[in-house]
């Protein structure tokens, strides 16, 4: 479904900005379309979690292509992208007091820039190459 496509691709694009270019400080005034902006990056990493969960179901349909294979890297990014950036939400307002959360926090900002350049390269890679599997 080519709309599912396009969002998938502006939303990994989007989601890779903010998580490789963007600060880990937020702003919290007003509704500005900024990078740094705390609700904008909560926006994002929904719309982007849950298009990934569109993409799994309803993939690019072109000839050759497998169902769900196909699109398994832009959904992956997706997915990871928006799990990062609502988690980091999460810990900006929440007391976080488990190990298992810490470790997870830990490893989120490790790989942040990492993630960000993923979610990047999967949203141009699956614009110029939709027909190729896995991308």
């Amino acid at each position: 479904m080519l709309p599912i496509y396009f969002l998938s691709i502006l939303l990994n694009g989007l989601a890779g900005c903010i998580l490789a270019f963007g600060k880990e400080e937020t702003e919290t005034e007003g509704l500005k379309f900024s990078i740094s902006n705390e609700t904008f990056r909560l926006v994002v990493g929904i719309l982007s979690f849950l298009t990934g969960i569109l993409k799994i179901l309803s993939p690019v349909d072109v000839e050759g292509n497998v169902p769900i294979v196909g699109d398994l890297f832009p959904v992956m990014a997706g997915f990871a992208g928006g799990f990062i950036l609502i988690f980091e939400f999460y810990c900006r307002h929440n007391a976080i007091d488990t190990i298992t959360a810490e470790r997870i926090e830990r490893t989120v900002k490790k790989h942040r820039k990492t993630a960000g350049f993923s979610c990047i390269g999967a949203a141009v890679l699956h614009f110029m190459f939709y027909q190729v599997i896995f991308l």
